[in-house]
């Protein structure tokens, strides 16, 4: 089955909804859909028309008499019994505006062509990101859709700008760890920390900015002097529109650019609520309500107080502000009292940043997929038996060399000694703890000529026939030749196995724990015995009996150098997956 070949990305937000794609097959910028000219988003509503019919964004709310108005609908779902799962606003209005963004992008909104990437509320649990996959997955059939948290969405969208040379100046504080990424949406505020990993942290899921909207809204119903008319204000369509009126006002306060003149038909019930509360909001101290005592700035103050709190001694060394509501002043500055230590960096477009990161994660994912397959199949027994076979005869040649030269400074001379100084035999000449005198010793200054002169020819002739078609997988995902590097370095424990020759010397060496426990006379035989071996230029003894290196020791030399390299390469590309965005 071949890949989709595009990544669309819904930010499906309680204020603001937005769709953005990208091309999986090249590294060409997130583009963003205009439902309307000149418009990136869409205000998450959903009405009916005068026949009926479903209708969404802000020209549902200009319709002369829109019913059953739907605003601020992104809630936590819950299971029906006997586990049922309701029907869902949200999931209704992703399958009105991917139908709008099918008509367009045919060719992109394609079941077999693309992957759907919406974001969740990182605080979430499982269970009740399940359910909304469930109600999602039901609306948007036969539409493949993938879940990824918000926030988490959000720092995907910066490491993404990193590649770009105008984000040169972001570049290294947003590579510094652990980043904290604070998504302030409509309905929540997403914590997710990344280290090594990402962790989306349970904190913010009732904290966003559709509370300030419902307190002015309150407000100013309050303040109506009619009491028909302050009735009338919430019923579920007037409250509907008063609470998108009051979302348009609190952008507007937070906004020097202001807001556009709202357009309303005669008549209509977005006019009467104009006519009743237009005049209420012009006037309203929206910064007082948001900054007065116990208000939405002292909430955004305790959230980030008890995110510091869980995290401990991981304190973040840069904090990123995203969404549409990192756009209030106050909200740097909160994050700076908090995390003093840390870098407090606003991302650019904040609201826009969710839908982009979403469309750059399933182009993350395609490519870590096909780098992984060509990483899987670079380090197969078909490249590296050949090269392992070619060394085979020198490395025989090696170790038969090594047992006569070196093997008793390396390993039996310690040990003679640690028994004269009255060590435990038994202890000492355990196979096991012999063996792993012997890995030791090579990796010890000592022995760093002699696992040179043993292990670096191999390792550099695997490196040449590994490096070409690293370098192809690399070209095919659009990385830079080199971003994948297959000089491996193999530990000696890979060519010399416990269960190989050393296992057979390790276990004659422990038979001879018997003479030596007897007398100081059997030490000294063993010493005597071991210098004329030397000197003769035999095979090490072991009760008088001449070991040789057996073929056996050879036959799975291959399987273990192709699983350290396969292990290693897969690690490495790990480090590179960044780079794939």
């Amino acid at each position: 089955m071949t890949a989709p070949r595009y990544s669309v990305g819904l930010d499906l937000g309680d204020g603001e909804s937005v769709i953005a794609w990208a091309d999986c097959r090249d590294r060409s910028g997130v583009r963003l859909f205009e439902p309307t000219p000149g418009r990136v988003g869409v205000d998450t509503v959903l009405a009916r028309g005068p026949m009926g019919e479903r209708l969404l964004g802000e020209a549902a709310l200009r319709q002369p008499e829109p019913r059953e108005v739907r605003i601020t609908f992104k809630q936590r779902p819950v299971q029906l019994k006997a586990g049922l799962v309701p029907p869902s606003d949200a999931a209704e209005f992703a399958a009105l505006l991917l139908s709008a963004f099918a008509e367009r992008h045919p060719d992109i909104a394609d079941a077999d062509n693309c992957l759907i990437h919406i974001g969740h509320p990182a605080g979430w649990d499982q269970e009740v990101v399940d359910i909304y996959r469930l109600q999602l997955e039901s609306a948007l059939r036969p539409l493949p859709v993938v879940l990824v948290p918000e926030s988490q969405s959000a720092f995907l969208h910066v490491l993404d700008e990193e590649r770009s040379a105008v984000a040169k100046d972001r570049t290294s504080r947003a590579a510094a760890r652990p980043a904290l990424v604070v998504d302030i949406g409509s309905s929540t505020t997403d914590f997710t920390l990344v280290a090594t990993t990402a962790r989306n942290l349970p904190f913010g899921d009732s904290l966003g900015g559709r509370l300030i909207d419902a307190a002015i809204a309150d407000h100013v119903t309050a303040e109506v002097d009619d009491p028909a008319a302050r009735e009338r204000l919430t019923r579920p369509t007037p409250r509907g529109l008063l609470l998108w009126l009051a979302r348009r006002a609190k952008e507007a306060h937070f906004n020097s650019a202001g807001a556009d003149p709202v357009e309303a038909f005669a008549n209509s019930e977005l006019r009467w609520v104009l006519d009743t509360c237009g005049p209420l909001l012009g006037r309203f101290p929206v910064g007082e309500l948001v900054a007065g005592t116990g208000g939405w700035e002292d909430l955004l103050r305790a959230e980030l107080e008890r995110v510091r709190a869980h995290l401990g001694a991981q304190q973040p060394a840069v904090v990123l502000t995203a969404g549409g509501g990192s756009r209030m002043p106050f909200v740097s500055a909160l994050c700076q009292q908090v995390f003093p230590a840390a870098v407090v960096d606003p991302v650019e477009d904040p609201s826009l940043t969710v839908a982009r990161g979403l469309a750059s994660y399933g182009r993350w994912q395609a490519r870590v997929r096909s780098f992984h397959a060509g990483v899987e199949a670079l380090a197969s027994r078909e490249r590296i038996d050949p090269v392992v076979a070619e060394h085979t005869p020198r490395i025989k040649r090696f170790l038969g060399e090594f047992l006569v030269r070196r093997l008793g400074d390396a390993v039996y001379e310690p040990i003679l000694a640690e028994i004269e100084a009255g060590g435990d035999p038994v202890v000492l000449l355990n196979a096991d703890a012999f063996y792993q005198r012997f890995l030791d010793w090579f990796e010890s200054p000592a022995g760093l000529l002699e696992r040179e002169e043993f292990m670096g020819p191999l390792e550099r002739d695997l490196d040449r026939a590994l490096q070409p078609e690293a370098n192809r997988i690399c070209r095919e995902n659009a990385l830079d030749e080199g971003s994948l590097n297959t000089r491996v370095a193999l530990p000696i424990s890979t060519l010399i196995r416990p269960e190989g020759f050393l296992r057979s010397i390790a276990e004659g060496a422990a038979r001879m724990t018997r003479i030596v426990a007897r007398s100081n006379s059997g030490r000294a035989w063993i010493r005597t015995s071991y210098r004329l071996h030397q000197w003769a230029g035999r095979s090490v003894p072991s009760h008088g009996k001449l070991l040789v290196v057996p073929a056996s020791a050879f036959a799975d030399m291959s399987t273990g150098i192709a699983e350290e390299v396969r292990a290693k390469l897969l690690a490495r590309s790990l480090e590179v997956e960044r780079l794939l965005i």
